[in-house]
């Protein structure tokens, strides 16, 4: 029979193994429950990430500094406003010009009005004045439509936090000559932020859409970092056929930060009472997937077996065995490369827990895929 090995094994093992048998560490499996979780890979985001720019032209007059923290409203740059005054006056001035204009205009009606009632003017003369009123109306119009903009102008001298937050990055000098949209500076507020990850569409109907998450950072020695899911997409990307899914994480001590690459444990199913092993442990060939279990481990001349096994998930190195293994054996979890059915088994540890078998210094295997 033709194994496909994914476990290796060192030299000495090997010459030891023609004395006393194949070197094998071995692991006492039980009943257990498992957990199913999808492990993914994500990065973080905050809503409040903006990049402010100029909506005026004129000279970059002062900016906050990095790192400075600002409340909401707080103007964190000013273009010089001297041209943009100089125009509010001016139209203040062609308005109030305007306006005597029209005061005019409207006396003149006032007093046309009963004399063309009363036949002394023409219809003519009559219509002349109106339209001198009207016109003078337009131009208060017009006048006022000016000082709004000059008004407009004059306040977007001055750049505006639209959120509390801190200034992260600035992209124009103090002094420099800049035009609208010039981008001058970037806020970040980071105390709520939220991790993005793509979900492979066969799971999406097993993601809680209400339900509570584990975020590891490698930068923050993978402490498990608690989050909600705000966000599960409703459309598939059709290049890598996953949804987006948003992890929301508090960010009250401040270690985190934008674009920093997390792990999510995102829950699927809830086995109880399964036998569970190390991937590493699995082997594969043409019949399927097999451990190597060990008998009569206590004994003087311990054997070895092989079982095919029924896979059910993997997570985080751990495979749940649904089928083809009894919770009476000892599973061989280092060394199952290099036994065959009926060899004698040198057992040189025992692990107690799964947790202990976890620890695997120096393993180059490769994983099992998930085949369910």
């Amino acid at each position: 029979m033709a194994l496909v090995s994914w476990t290796g094994c060192s030299s000495e093992e090997v010459e030891e193994s023609d004395v006393n048998g194949v070197p094998v560490e071995i692991l006492q499996v039980e009943l257990q429950a498992f957990q199913d979780q999808l492990d993914l890979t994500g990065t973080l985001e905050t809503d409040d990430d903006a990049t402010l720019s100029a909506q005026t032209a004129g000279r970059l007059q002062s900016r906050e500094a990095l790192g400075e923290q600002v409340d909401r409203g707080t103007v964190v740059a000013r273009i010089d406003p001297t041209q943009a005054q100089a125009a509010e006056r001016q139209a203040r001035a062609q308005l109030r010009s305007a306006q005597s204009a029209y005061e005019q205009a409207q006396d003149s009606f006032d007093r046309q009005e009963p004399l063309y009632r009363d036949s002394v003017i023409s219809a003519i003369e009559f219509e002349g004045v109106r339209a001198q009123l009207n016109q003078a109306e337009a131009q208060v119009e017009q006048a006022e439509a000016a000082l709004e903009q000059a008004q407009d102008q004059l306040a977007n001298t001055g750049i505006e936090a639209p959120f509390a937050g801190t200034i992260e990055e600035h992209f124009a000098t103090t002094g420099e000559e800049i035009a609208p949209g010039t981008p001058v500076l970037r806020m970040v507020n980071t105390e709520r932020m939220y991790l993005t990850v793509g979900v492979p569409e066969r799971y999406i109907n097993d993601i809680d859409r209400e339900g509570s998450v584990d975020v590891r950072f490698r930068s923050l020695g993978n402490e498990a970092i608690p989050g909600t899911i705000r966000f599960v997409g409703g459309a598939v990307d059709p290049v890598n056929r996953t949804f987006r899914v948003e992890v929301e994480l508090k960010n009250d001590e401040g270690r985190l930060h934008p674009d920093m690459v997390g792990r999510v444990l995102i829950p699927r199913e809830q086995l109880d009472n399964v036998i569970v092993v190390p991937r590493r442990a699995i082997e594969r060939d043409e019949d399927g997937y097999r451990l190597y279990v060990v008998t009569n481990p206590e004994g003087e001349a311990p054997r070895v077996e092989s079982r095919l096994v029924t896979l059910g998930p993997t997570s985080q190195g751990r495979t749940a065995i649904l089928d083809g293994l009894s919770p009476d054996v000892a599973v061989i979890v280092t060394g199952q490369s290099n036994v065959a059915e009926g060899d004698t088994a040198n057992i040189v540890e025992r692990y107690a827990t799964l947790n202990d078998a976890m620890i695997d210094p120096g393993s180059t295997q490769r994983p099992v895929a998930n085949t369910r």
